[in-house]
């Protein structure tokens, strides 16, 4: 892995992995996906509920 450079996360797959997960924390159960994996994997940072993108309306 020496000398080898990582590929930048892609701004759709982040998005949609914030949203699934953000859709588990806002709805009410019984949730059809509890996908909080993605949200694992971006590791963003304390204030991603808030970013413009991450209303509830704009799903």
């Amino acid at each position: 892995m020496h000398g080898k450079q990582l590929a930048a996360l892609d701004n759709t797959a982040v998005r949609v992995a914030l949203w699934r997960a953000l859709q588990v924390e806002v709805d009410s159960p019984p949730h059809v996906l509890e996908d909080e994996v993605g949200l694992k994997l971006v590791t963003p940072d304390d204030g991603w509920r808030s970013r413009p993108d991450m209303g509830p309306f704009t799903q």
